[in-house]
């Protein structure tokens, strides 16, 4: 078995060092990571010749490369956090584990290598639902029941109605007012926070400090550092 470390990022130089390295158990289990910038094309071609997708992070809110990996394929484990328990059906397009749990993640390894069923339809309806086209029908679908919902829902009638007709309540002026004044009340607060947070940006600049993306992190992770 060979666990290929793709793309680059913050931790490319630990990875790399593992690159050719024996697995725990020996045998030919062993490490593939040589990290470089990787185009689309690349990364599908990994997914393709992959048996299954890894993944340890627990704080993907929705988990693309999980999604991406089942359009080509290759079934996902994942631990069961986040927007992965959205996106990877349990025993059927891949399987989560226990978050920071060795023993299950390796139980369900074990699963996929013993070649336990794997609905290769359903991946590729999973990938194929989070395309543009799928996003777009199930957010029509949302507004639709939400019009739906809001037009035949009865209206709440005024308590001092005579005709007895349902209108929707309106807001008095003094709740009128107390809301404006709240509002009126954020907007003087974030104002001056937002003058104060541009001036200790500036002062950091001009001290030599600089805030840096990495560019070719996967993850593109915000990090501090002097140039």
């Amino acid at each position: 078995m060979v666990l290929a470390i793709i793309g680059a990022g913050p931790q490319e130089e630990d990875f790399a060092a593992l690159h050719g390295q024996p697995l725990t158990g020996g045998g030919s289990n062993r490490v593939y990571c040589v990290p470089k910038f990787v185009s689309q094309a690349e990364v599908a071609a990994a997914y393709c010749a992959a048996d299954a997708y890894f993944s340890g992070s627990e704080f993907e809110t929705l988990g693309f490369g999980a999604i991406e990996a089942m359009s080509c394929g290759a079934p996902a484990l994942c631990p069961a956090a986040q927007g992965f328990r959205d996106t990877v059906q349990h025993g059927v397009t891949g399987y989560l584990y226990t978050p920071r749990s060795v023993e299950h993640a390796d139980e369900c390894l074990a699963k996929l290598r013993d070649g336990r069923e794997i609905d290769a339809a359903a991946m590729l309806a999973a990938g194929e639902s989070m395309t543009i086209a799928g996003c777009a029908a199930r957010a029509r679908e949302v507004y639709a029941d939400a019009a739906e919902t809001n037009r035949t829902r009865p209206c709440a009638a005024r308590p001092d109605s005579s005709a007895g007709t349902p209108t929707r309540p309106q807001l008095s002026v003094r709740a009128f007012a107390r809301r404006t004044a709240v509002r009126v009340a954020q907007v003087l607060v974030l104002i001056p926070l937002a003058l104060f947070a541009m001036v200790v940006q500036q002062l950091l600049f001009y001290t030599g400090l600089c805030y840096a993306v990495e560019p070719t992190s996967p993850w593109r992770r915000l990090s501090l550092r002097k140039e």
